[in-house]
C-alpha cells in the first residue's frame, strides 16, 4: 500500500466517530487491529509524474498515489470511489469492489 494509507485509515476512523457510526472505543480496536494486518507500505514519488497522473484521471493526488502503484505493481486497487475505479479502469487493471 502506498505509505498515505495509514493516515487514510486513521481518517476513516476519525470521521466514523465524528459522525456516529461508529463508537470511539470501537474504533481505537479496530485501529489496534488494522496494524497487525501484514500490509507493506511502500513509498511513492510525490513529483511531477505523480501530479500528471492525478490530473490527467482527474485524481485527488493521494488516488493518484493508489494507481500508481497498482500500475506499477500490475495489481487490482480496491476502492469504493468512482473516480479511483474509472481511472483504474481506463489504465487496463482490475478494480475490487467493496
Amino acid at each position: 500500500m502506498p505509505g498515505i494509507w495509514p493516515h487514510e485509515m486513521l481518517n476513516g476512523l476519525g470521521k466514523g466517530v465524528v459522525r456516529g457510526r461508529v463508537e470511539r472505543k470501537k474504533a481505537f480496536l479496530f485501529w489496534q487491529e488494522i496494524q497487525q494486518l501484514p500490509v507493506r507500505l511502500v513509498d511513492i514519488p510525490v513529483d511531477e509524474k505523480l501530479l500528471e497522473m492525478a490530473l490527467e484521471h482527474h485524481l485527488a493526488l493521494y488516488d493518484a498515489s493508489y494507481l500508481s502503484l497498482a500500475i506499477l505493481r500490475g495489481l487490482p486497487v480496491a476502492t469504493g470511489d468512482g473516480k479511483l475505479q474509472q481511472a483504474v479502469e481506463r489504465v487496463g487493471l482490475e478494480t475490487i469492489l467493496p
